[in-house]
């Protein structure tokens, strides 16, 4: 896809990472947590409803990461946008940059909620967490090091400034 002629992708980098995808128990504290605590943004909303889960995705959209920083529907576009959007999903995919696609469970009939999603016990083998550089730290005020830091639902993650 990278290299073909018309997709849109031809001469961007190729990413290390497209996508990391993790399981949350509370999608509105997971949202706060990643928007408040680590500046990221969300920028889609897909609910898969025969399914019974939703998947949200977050990054960190830069004006110097691609042609576009925010996705085409969005709230705040003057259009009337949504996360929710369907042009939203394919142009998630599409970024030059890694999104964090967040699972879970939609209630069931009546309010109730349905069984959970969930991740690995703290102590099994397996994953981890992930790992975010933060680069241009190092000059006045701004520390160099690392910091960890656990999400609602248990996912650590590596804050590595430079």
């Amino acid at each position: 896809l990278l290299n073909v002629a018309g997709s849109g992708q031809s001469g961007r980098p190729v990413p290390g990472l497209g996508q990391l995808t993790i399981r949350s128990t509370d999608a509105n504290r997971t949202r706060k947590f990643y928007e408040d605590t680590l500046g990221m943004q969300l920028l889609c909303v897909e609910p898969v409803v025969p399914y019974n889960f939703r998947l949200d995705f977050f990054g960190f959209p830069d004006a110097d990461q691609g042609d576009c920083p925010l996705p085409p529907s969005h709230p705040g576009d003057g259009q009337g946008g949504s996360f929710e959007d369907v042009r939203n999903r394919c142009w998630c995919y599409q970024q030059a940059y890694t999104t964090l696609e967040v699972q879970t469970r939609l209630e069931a009939p009546g309010g109730a909620g349905n069984e959970k999603l969930s991740q690995h016990a703290d102590d099994a083998e397996g994953f981890w967490g992930f790992v975010v550089q933060r680069t241009g730290a190092g000059g006045e005020g701004q520390p160099c090091g690392r910091e960890l830091l656990v999400d609602p639902d248990g996912v650590r993650i590596l804050i590595e400034h430079s």
